[in-house]
């Protein structure tokens, strides 16, 4: 039986940063390999940064 979601769901922007330990990585990557759901919200999570990544830049404007 895998960990419930809401002991996972957490992590899942430190694991895509690859931010976890060994053991972090571990624990996340054995949830999502069972977990259809938590692999929907990685992906959604994914790309949401893929699409602001690609937002254009601006400068700020500087008051006159």
């Amino acid at each position: 039986m895998t960990e419930p979601c809401d002991g996972v769901e957490p992590l899942h922007s430190a694991w895509l940063d690859d931010e976890l330990d060994a053991a972090g990585r571990a624990r996340v990557d054995d949830h999502l390999a069972r977990c259809e759901a938590c692999r929907a919200a990685v992906d959604g999570l994914r790309r949401a940064r893929a699409a602001v990544r690609n937002l254009p830049r601006r400068r700020p404007s500087v008051p006159p």
